[in-house]
């Protein structure tokens, strides 16, 4: 895994973005961040937290991701060591308030950064050294524009949905450029309408509460959200297998 990871430094020009950010072997900092970040997951399936596969697995994974910047995964994999433990030594968690805490703290992202960047705004210099960050501000524009369209919508509109792929063509309009929503949680939302949306988290809460890894690996998928990657198939897929071919932690 770490050396298809680090393939793209042996040609630089490929391996940075204009910005800085490492994209990988995917051409694309945030698609290659969650792809390792998924691999490590599944390699460290039999390590313990205090393995020294694990230890150095979780230095070179961490420090690949923050060479791509992406840092919803980065705080993810500060995370995971703890969740790891917790979770495999039954102590506080189960994997039902596990994943219902995350989807909760996920889909409050855009409300809690902007709080964040006023009260911490030195944090943002990890990307931008001006501690100006122009691509939250972005987003966070795109995502008052779909709430308001969703929220102008008929009630059937509402529950379900306007057509897939609508929300994507209506930022592509009001830009007049593909920008896509970076923030699949609305995309569904207004796209599928809220039962969709309801009926796509049960799906996910089914999943992730099979077992330890498909638990870790949803959020991960969910933290993509932001990144344009709910139909991303290598998750999706990695997901469903892995329902279906590990046993039941419950």
């Amino acid at each position: 895994m770490y050396i298809v990871c680090s393939i793209p430094f042996l040609f630089l020009e490929i391996g940075k973005e204009v910005t800085g950010r490492f994209i990988g072997f995917t051409g694309s900092p945030t698609v290659y961040a969650g792809i390792i970040t998924t691999l490590y997951i599944l390699a460290s399936k039999g390590w313990g937290v205090k393995s020294y596969k694990f230890i150095i697995s979780t230095i070179i994974v961490f420090s690949f991701v923050y060479l791509s910047k992406t840092r919803l995964i980065l705080i993810f994999i500060l995370i995971f060591p703890f969740l790891k433990y917790f979770l495999e030594n039954k102590i506080f968690f189960s994997l039902k308030k596990v994943f219902l805490t995350f989807l909760i703290t996920i889909m409050s992202v855009y409300p809690l950064y902007e709080q964040v960047v006023k009260t911490f705004p030195s944090l943002v210099s990890v990307r931008y050294e001006d501690n100006r960050d122009a691509s939250f501000g972005l987003r966070y524009f795109v995502y008052k524009k779909l709430i308001t369209e969703y929220s102008e919508g008929s009630f059937i509109e509402k529950m379900l949905g306007k057509g897939n792929e609508y929300s994507r063509t209506y930022i592509k309009d009001l830009f007049r450029f593909d920008l896509m929503p970076h923030n699949d949680f609305i995309r569904i939302l207004i796209d599928w309408g809220f039962l969709g949306l309801i009926l796509f988290i049960g799906f996910l809460y089914k999943i992730s509460t099979k077992n330890k890894e498909t638990c870790f690996l949803s959020i991960v998928y969910m933290l993509l959200f932001y990144s344009n990657m709910v139909f991303n198939l290598f998750l999706i897929s990695i997901l469903i297998i892995f329902y279906f071919a590990e046993e039941d932690d419950q």
